[in-house]
């Protein structure tokens, strides 16, 4: 009798220990705080320059999946940005990353806020610094992240993977004759990576109410020679409107990064560039917007590095982008010395 139960009590540990297996779940979390030295450039004006002890992107998330059997798992996660400067209203939190899915053989499925197809296949390649502003702009590291998404991975096949996209808020698009069918937008990407070279390439097809919208497409990658690093992007970002062609919406994209590793320090530089297409009020061509950035990146262990990193950006005329709109940052100038922890 006891040893039959032991036998059972034995058994049903087995079988909890299997069940345990096939399902995994990870907490994980990133502080990042710098002391940043901002100085926005405007003559005459008492207030240009400014200290300020400021988060960078600090997050708390808990990702896994479960082994549905027949080599298909379901996968999720939820991701959370948080203040880590403090805060005093009660509403530390927001929302970086929220999805769920299925992933196999055929690839995978997920539904929910998440990476951009876009920002994989290459904006991710210039978005290396660590400061909240101190990397080369473009529109698919700018919204890297989206709400409402339905995407597709497919596997890896011997290096070369695609993925597709579709976002939709279930909001009607008001007066649009686009046959867009309330699909506000698609994306699709192709990719390579080996141990060497990563690159991709992505077009995104946004439109909004009365058949308003953009498109921009871009190619990117980074290829790695021993402690040499080499990044870079192009983008071209087009309106599909007159009226905002002609206010400088249209511009194309341009990102540099070279990194070199020393034993535990990683220095960077990097350049970035903006150059829209459209005129001023005055009917001049509207200015460029370059951005330099430099940055030293010392390694304790491989969750803990610390940082020192400036930025110098020639602000170009108010236009471009957009009337009156701004790439990141008003600053001509910031310096940021932070310290990251990992777990």
């Amino acid at each position: 009798m006891i040893k039959n139960a032991m036998m059972s009590l034995a058994v049903v540990g087995a079988l909890g220990t299997a069940v345990a297996a096939q399902a995994e779940t990870t907490l994980y979390g990133s502080v990042r705080l710098a002391v940043e030295w901002v100085d926005n450039g405007v003559a005459g004006d008492p207030g240009k320059d400014s200290w300020n002890v400021a988060d960078q992107a600090s997050r708390l998330g808990v990702r896994g999946s479960e082994d549905l059997g027949s080599g298909l798992s379901a996968i999720y996660q939820y991701e959370f940005g948080v203040n880590a400067a403090g805060s005093s209203d009660n509403n530390p939190f927001k929302q970086r990353l929220s999805w769920v899915g299925l992933k196999g053989g055929f690839g995978a499925a997920t539904l929910g806020r998440q990476y951009t197809v876009t920002y994989n296949a290459y904006g991710q390649y210039t978005d290396v610094f660590n400061g909240n502003i101190t990397n080369p702009y473009s529109e698919a590291s700018n919204t890297q992240r989206q709400s409402n998404q339905l995407i597709y991975t497919s596997p890896d096949l011997k290096g070369f993977s695609f993925a597709s996209s579709v976002t939709a808020n279930g909001q009607a698009a008001q007066g649009t004759d686009s046959g867009k069918n309330n699909v506000d937008q698609y994306q699709v990407g192709f990719m390579y990576s080996n141990d060497s070279l990563s690159a991709g390439i992505a077009l995104a097809d946004i439109r909004s109410d009365f058949d308003q919208g953009y498109e921009y497409w871009g190619i990117g990658g980074s290829y790695t020679l021993g402690d040499f690093v080499l990044s870079a992007l192009y983008e071209d970002h087009f309106s599909l409107q007159d009226q905002a062609k002609a206010d400088g919406f249209d511009y194309k994209g341009y990102g540099l990064v070279a990194g070199y590793n020393i034993g535990n320090n990683t220095v960077r530089a990097g350049w970035g560039r903006v150059d829209p297409s459209g005129r001023d009020a005055n009917g001049q061509k509207l200015q460029n917007q370059d951005m330099w950035q430099f940055g030293l990146e010392h390694r304790f262990s491989k969750r803990t590095l610390v940082w020192a990193e400036y930025t110098d950006s020639e602000i170009a005329a108010d236009g471009y982008l957009g009337a009156g709109a701004k790439l990141g940052s008003d600053s001509d100038h910031l310096m940021s010395v932070g310290m990251r922890h990992d777990f």
